[in-house]
């Protein structure tokens, strides 16, 4: 990357792509953060940034004409989907259309206006799968969103071996941390963002399908990881698990916030939360892929990212609690 690097972000109002521009912002990057719509609090918070950030509110679909002659050394495309064709009101097809089209629009921008392109996926795509899960096995997606990450790699894979673009996709694990709420295009936070603000807000912890398990990310880390990835002059792969293969169980999950939060309660139901989308995956990423790339290995603790969020809720709560 250039000296002076810029950075176009979409859906950087959402929870991971913040994360990013934060991370990217202490490294001397400037940042253009573009979605619908940014939350006052995010707003205020970049200000302390001064011009090294610009904000602009508008669909993703206008950045050919938002930016027809600006160039930028890096693209990450956050922007994304997660609610269901049910929640959203429309069928199938749609909800799969509103996570592609826009993201080919923005790659064949980019293709002549960026120098290195970041698209973000999910382990969604694997609907049932046990132990590791490397960059390799092959997705078996079900759902529409899980559908549209599996088409994001595919396509980055093909871009970047057939027609030479530096593009490169990051899939992520589970992820919780700073700065999570609930969106029109996130409905539903993590289980460990609604643990907090249940112990926070009504000191108790309802914990479902205890013993379910999955592997864990804290925000923050997955900004570091993207901050050097941008770094390396070339990538040698089209995709890299983003992960800290820490896997916890609902239950110790739970466990944890309580020592964060000791005043909450927590409650044991051992089936799973009605109305709440079916987890069947039970794999974790592996990261050797990553670590051999650029050597990353700082993955923050589930202790100490449960703490940084806990301080962080308490300062926008207006709450003291003492651990």
């Amino acid at each position: 990357m250039t000296t002076s690097p810029r950075v176009l972000i979409t859906g950087a109002g959402g929870f991971v792509p913040r994360a990013i521009a934060t991370a990217l912002l202490r490294r001397g990057v400037q940042v253009v953060a573009l979605d619908v719509a940014f939350d006052e609090a995010l707003k205020t918070e970049w200000l302390a940034w001064g011009d090294r950030i610009r904000w602009i509110e508008s669909p993703v679909e206008d950045i050919p004409k938002l930016f027809p002659n600006e160039s930028f050394d890096a693209l990450v495309h956050g922007a994304a989907i997660t609610a269901s064709p049910e929640e959203r009101g429309e069928t199938p097809e749609d909800n799969l259309r509103v996570n592609i089209a826009p993201l080919l629009d923005v790659l064949q921008w980019a293709s002549s206006h960026v120098k290195r392109t970041v698209v973000i996926s999910s382990s969604g795509i694997f609907r049932t799968t046990t132990g590791a899960v490397n960059e390799d096995d092959r997705p078996t997606p079900l759902g529409t969103y899980a559908v549209a990450k599996m088409l994001t790699e595919s396509l980055a894979d093909t871009l970047k071996t057939v027609y030479q673009r530096d593009i490169v996709c990051i899939r992520l694990s589970s992820i919780y941390g700073l700065g999570e709420q609930a969106r029109p295009s996130r409905p539903r936070t993590s289980l460990v963002g609604r643990y907090l603000h249940q112990a926070l807000t009504s000191q108790r912890i309802d914990v479902y399908s205890p013993d379910d398990a999955r592997d864990w990310t804290f925000a923050p880390d997955v900004g570091e990881v993207v901050a050097q990835l941008l770094e390396v002059p070339a990538l040698r792969f089209s995709l890299y698990n983003v992960a800290s293969a820490q896997v916890i169980t609902n239950i110790d999950w739970a466990r944890k916030v309580q020592t964060a939060v000791p005043a909450a309660q927590i409650y044991r139901h051992d089936e799973p939360e009605q109305n709440s989308p079916a987890w069947t995956r039970r794999g974790w990423l592996t990261n050797a892929r990553l670590w051999d790339e650029i050597g990353f290995g700082a993955w923050t603790l589930p202790e100490a990212g449960l703490r940084r969020c806990v301080d962080h809720w308490q300062m926008l709560m207006g709450l003291e609690y003492k651990s």
